[in-house]
């Protein structure tokens, strides 16, 4: 078989096997991520970012007063794990683009 050929049925299996209705669930993702790493609709920054300030406050606090209080480390370890997740979300939705376009872009071997 030739190399024309050969790259012809490697593009054909390519297609045949590839899910194009990935690459509309990267759109949900990317939106997804828009929702918690955008503005509002009034402008305003994204919660995640007052949240991050908010916990460099509180970490700013407790080390200056080399705070033991449960209750403080409590307030700041839930934030922090709510900060975590959502970031955490953020990164697996990213990590579903990249591999749908790394995926697309196997087609450069193939042309």
């Amino acid at each position: 078989m030739t190399n024309k050929k050969n790259k012809k049925l490697a593009l054909e299996d390519f297609w045949d096997e590839f899910d194009t209705r990935k690459v509309l669930d990267a759109v949900d993702g990317l939106d997804n991520v828009r929702g918690v790493l955008g503005d509002d609709e009034d402008g305003r920054p994204p919660e995640v970012r007052q949240d991050l300030l908010k916990l460099h406050k509180m970490a700013m606090s407790m080390r200056e007063t080399q705070s033991s209080d449960p209750e403080e480390m409590e307030q700041l370890l839930n934030l922090a794990t709510d900060i975590e997740m959502t970031v955490s979300e953020c990164i697996e939705d990213l990590t579903r683009i990249t591999d749908v376009v790394s995926r697309l872009l196997d087609l450069e071997d193939l042309g």
